[in-house]
């Protein structure tokens, strides 16, 4: 499973990529052309996401993704998210430095959106820090909406739409 953006590629972490990060400190070089270094979050989430991919397959994607950029498959960023029930995830997401304020967050949060929609998930929440002006562009481009303030966190909330036909 991938997701397809205008300018970017989001691919959940597979178990097989997670075993590879776990025990070779890398993804696998057969499946992705870069390097990618998960931040602290992500390396102590491994673990947990590994035992239940184990358990239940189908739950690929309540975990870590990697951004791809489409142009040259440079991997940008990553995304985490965290099922807190089964109508409920918790999102955060970092993109690398050089790849900064060129939109590539707001289109993985709206790919994420999507993919929410086929999951029957109706609500995404996100926190930041008041200070993150970047981040809150991000989810307020995205129709987030500020749902409660604790100490310099805003927690962020959308409540998604799904349309049956």
């Amino acid at each position: 499973m991938v997701l397809i953006g205008k300018h970017i590629l989001l691919h959940p972490l597979s178990k097989e990529d997670v075993l590879s990060l776990i025990y070779e400190g890398e993804l696998p070089k057969s499946k992705y052309k870069h390097a990618y270094r998960p931040s602290d979050a992500v390396k102590a989430f491994l673990p947990v996401y590994l035992e239940t991919l184990e358990n239940d397959p189908c739950q690929l994607g309540y975990g870590p993704w990697v951004m791809e950029e489409k142009q040259n498959t440079a991997l940008v960023g990553e995304l985490l998210i965290t099922k807190l029930d089964q109508s409920c995830i918790q999102i955060g997401y970092e993109v690398s430095e050089k790849y900064r304020n060129r939109g590539i967050a707001q289109e993985a949060v709206a790919l994420i959106e999507k993919w929410c929609a086929t999951k029957q998930i109706g609500k995404i929440n996100a926190t930041c820090e008041q200070g993150n002006k970047a981040s809150h562009r991000v989810l307020l481009n995205n129709m987030f909406f500020v749902v409660s303030q604790e100490d310099n966190f805003l927690q962020f909330e959308k409540e998604i739409k799904h349309e049956w036909y």
